[in-house]
C-alpha cells in the first residue's frame, strides 16, 4: 500500500512555529507553577500534612503504575516527527494505532496486577490499619486512572510529533486547572483524599476530548485506528520506547522510592516536607524544559532530511537553547537560592514552612540548576534516537541517592530527609555532566564527524555498512 504524503512544511513556518512551541511550553511551566502555588496551601489546610502525605502515598502507586506506559509517550513523539517531516501520513497513523493498541494491553495486566495485591502494596507503607484500608479501598480506583493516563500520555504525544506542542502544552494546561479546581471543590465539601482522584478523572476527561478534536483539526483524521496495528511498526517503536521505559523505571527510584523511604523511616509529616522541596525545584526547572521540548521534533525532523545542512542546523539551534536556559535559570536560581526562606514563609506560612528545611532547600536547588543545563543535550538526543545514552543517564541520576541511602543503612546512620535530597543533588549533577559530553559526540558520530563512512549510523542507531 502506497504511503499517503502530507505537504512540505516552508522554512518560514517551521520557524514561526517552533518560537510558538517554545513559548506555549514556557506559558504551561508558568501555569502548572501558578497552580502548585495556589493549591499547596490549600491541600494543607483542608487535609494537614499527614492526610496529605497519605494522598503523595496513594500518588506514588499511581506514578509506579505508569510504568506500563513502556516508554511508548516520547517514542512516538519522535518517530512520528520523522515520518511527518518525510509526508508519510500512513506511518503516522500505523505509529500512533500500533503504540495505542499495545499499551492498553500492557496498562490493562498492569492494572489486574495492581488490583489483585492491593493489600500487599497498602503493607508495604507502614500504614496504620485504618489508613492502609483506606489504601488498599483505593487502589482499583488508581488502577483504572493509571491505565486512562498511560493512554492519554501516547496519544497526545501525537501533537508533539506533529510539531504542535503548543497545542500539547495548552491541553496539559486545561487537565491540570481543571483537576486542581474540581480537587479543591470536593475538599471544601469534605470529601477527604477522594477529591484528588475524582479531580484528576474529570481532569483527564476534559483533556482527552480537547487531544481528540486537536489532532483532527490539525490533521484531517482520527490517528488511533485499532485495525492498523503492525507487528513490523511495533518493533520499530519498541526498538527506541524499551530504552526510554528503562530510563522511566530507574527513574521511579527518584521521587516515588524516596517517598516510601520518609514515610518508613522518618514518618508521613516527611513526604509533604520532601514533595514540597522536590516539586517545587522541579517545577521552576519545568519552566526551561518546556521552552526547550520543541527541540526534539525538530531534530528529529532534521534528521529525516539532508543531511549534509542537518549537523549544522541541529548544532544552532542546541547553542541557542543553551543560552537561553543559562541565562534564565541562573536569574531564577540565584533568586531563589538567596530568598528562598522568606518566599516559602510568605507562601505556606510560617507554621507550615517550619517543617520545610531550608538547607535542603538549597542543596535541591543546586541540582535542579545543574539538571536544568543539560535540557538541549537531552532533547537532542532523544530527535536522535539515542535511547541508550538517556537511560545511562537517568541510571546515573537515580543510583546515586539510591546508594546514598543504602550506604546510611549499612553503617546504621539514620535516614533524614536532607541525607536523601543530598543523594538527589548529586545524582542529577552526575546526569548532567554524561549527557553534555554524550550530545556532543553523538552529533559528530551519527552525522559521520568522528565515524567512519563505512559504519555510519542513521538517526535510529542503526549502523548502515
Amino acid at each position: 500500500m502506497a504511503s499517503a504524503t502530507i505537504p512540505a512544511t516552508g522554512p518560514r513556518f517551521q520557524l514561526s512555529q517552533l518560537t510558538r512551541n517554545t513559548a506555549a511550553g514556557a506559558i504551561y511551566a508558568i501555569s502548572t507553577t501558578a497552580v502548585l502555588g495556589v493549591t499547596y496551601p490549600l491541600y494543607l489546610h483542608y487535609l494537614g500534612f499527614r492526610q496529605y502525605g497519605l494522598w503523595l502515598v496513594l500518588s506514588t502507586v499511581l506514578a509506579f503504575a505508569q510504568l506500563g506506559n513502556l516508554g511508548m509517550g516520547q517514542a512516538v513523539s519522535k518517530l512520528v516527527a520523522g515520518d511527518f517531516g518525510k509526508g508519510d501520513k500512513a506511518g503516522v497513523i500505523d505509529c500512533v494505532s500500533t503504540a495505542l493498541c499495545a499499551l492498553l494491553l500492557s496498562g490493562g495486566v498492569l492494572c489486574v496486577g495492581l488490583i489483585y495485591f492491593r493489600f500487599g502494596i497498602a503493607r508495604q507503607f507502614n500504614l496504620g490499619t485504618q489508613e492502609a484500608m483506606l489504601v488498599a479501598n483505593l487502589l482499583p480506583l488508581i488502577g483504572v486512572l493509571s491505565l486512562y493516563a498511560i493512554f492519554l500520555d501516547t496519544l497526545s504525544s501525537t501533537l508533539a510529533g506533529l510539531g504542535r506542542l503548543d497545542l500539547y502544552s495548552y491541553l496539559q494546561v486545561v487537565n491540570q486547572v481543571v483537576a486542581a479546581g474540581v480537587t479543591i471543590i470536593y475538599l471544601m465539601l469534605g470529601k477527604g483524599i477522594i477529591s484528588f482522584l475524582l479531580g484528576n478523572s474529570i481532569g483527564y476527561l476534559a483533556m482527552h476530548l480537547g487531544i481528540h478534536l486537536s489532532i483532527r483539526w490539525v490533521y484531517g483524521c482520527n490517528t488511533f485506528q485499532p485495525r492498523r496495528f503492525s507487528l513490523s511498526q511495533l518493533r520499530r517503536t519498541l526498538s527506541l520506547s524499551l530504552y526510554l521505559m528503562g530510563s522511566s523505571v530507574v527513574s521511579m527510584l527518584l521521587t516515588p522510592l524516596n517517598r516510601l523511604l520518609l514515610a518508613r523511616y522518618v514518618g508521613l509529616t516527611a513526604v509533604p516536607a520532601y514533595d514540597i522541596i522536590f516539586n517545587g525545584c522541579m517545577k521552576i526547572r519545568s519552566l526551561l524544559d518546556r521552552a526547550v521540548r520543541p527541540l526534539m521534533p525538530e531534530v528529529s525532523r532534521l534528521c529525516s532530511g539532508d543531511t549534509e545542512n542537518a549537523r549544522t542546523e541541529i548544532t544552532a539551534l542546541n547553542r541557542k537553547m543553551m543560552r537561553m536556559v543559562l541565562f534564565f535559570s541562573g536569574t531564577i536560581y540565584l533568586i531563589l537560592f538567596a530568598f528562598g526562606g522568606p518566599l516559602l514563609r510568605l507562601w505556606l506560612g510560617e507554621r507550615a514552612a517550619a517543617g520545610v528545611p531550608l538547607i535542603g532547600l538549597r542543596i535541591c536547588l543546586i541540582g535542579s540548576f545543574l539538571s536544568a543545563i543539560c535540557l538541549p543535550a537531552f532533547y537532542t538526543l532523544l530527535g536522535l534516537g539515542q535511547g541508550g545514552s538517556l537511560f545511562i543517564a537517568y541510571v546515573l541520576q537515580s543510583a546515586v541517592p539510591v546508594a546514598t541511602v543504602l550506604v546510611a543503612l549499612l553503617f546504621n546512620r539514620p535516614i533524614s530527609l536532607v541525607l536523601i535530597l543530598e543523594g538527589v543533588s548529586v545524582g542529577m549533577s552526575a546526569a548532567c555532566a554524561y549527557l553534555l559530553w554524550k550530545e556532543s559526540s553523538a552529533v559528530n558520530s551519527i552525522f559521520g564527524m568522528a565515524t567512519p563512512t563505512s559504519q555510519r549510523q542513521t538517526p535510529d542507531g542503526t549502523l548502515l555498512t
